[in-house]
């Protein structure tokens, strides 16, 4: 099970960020599997360039819990709805 999940991750590494929930999604429809919502991820370069800072800066938050995030395969993700919650704190405490 494990060695799968590991394939399927690498599979999905490889379709650009912008499509990788609508291939979940047609995967899932073409398997007669529940529809699931899978949220958008993204890549702490991405992060760094959202908000003009470098991406050591990013990994600190993350590491820090400033930031929710989670490492895959040696690289920094944070979902779409961790970032809305990060910017939502950030500006109370600005």
């Amino acid at each position: 099970m494990e060695q799968a999940i590991n394939a399927i991750r690498s599979i999905l590494h490889l379709i650009p960020e912008d499509q990788k929930q609508d291939a979940v999604r047609q995967i899932s429809k073409e398997l007669g599997l529940q529809q699931l919502d899978v949220p958008r991820m993204y890549r702490d370069h991405d992060i760094a360039e959202r908000y003009g800072v470098c991406v050591v800066t990013v990994r600190k938050w993350i590491t820090s819990g400033r930031l929710r995030g989670c490492q895959i395969d040696r690289k920094w993700y944070s979902r779409a709805d961790w970032l809305d919650e990060f910017e939502r704190k950030e500006a109370t405490t600005a």
